[in-house]
C-alpha cells in the first residue's frame, strides 16, 4: 500500500474556475423551509465567489402513497402491527 504524502494530495494544476456547487432541497411545498435555507446558502456561497445551481425536485416520480405491504409472515416475525 503506497502511503499519502502532501505532495500527492496537491492537484496536478491550479483550478480557474470558481467552486461549483449543487445545492438540494426535498420538500414540494408552497412554503418550504428547507427551500428557502437552501436558497440562502446559495445567496452566501455567491457572495463567497462559489457558482450555484439549486435542484428543483419538482417533477419528478413521488412514492406511492400507499406503499405495498410484505407478503404475510415475510420476516416480521416479532413486528408491531400498526395496522
Amino acid at each position: 500500500m503506497d502511503p499519502p504524502t502532501l505532495a500527492k494530495l496537491e492537484p496536478p494544476a491550479v483550478s480557474t474556475h470558481p467552486p461549483r456547487i449543487l445545492l438540494l432541497y426535498g420538500s414540494l411545498r408552497e412554503r418550504s423551509y428547507s427551500r428557502l435555507l437552501t436558497e440562502e446558502a446559495a445567496r452566501i456561497l455567491e457572495r463567497f465567489g462559489a457558482e450555484t445551481r439549486i435542484f428543483d425536485p419538482r417533477g419528478l416520480p413521488l412514492p406511492d402513497a400507499e406503499s405495498p405491504r410484505p407478503p404475510e409472515g415475510a420476516g416480521t416475525a416479532g413486528a408491531l402491527s400498526l395496522v
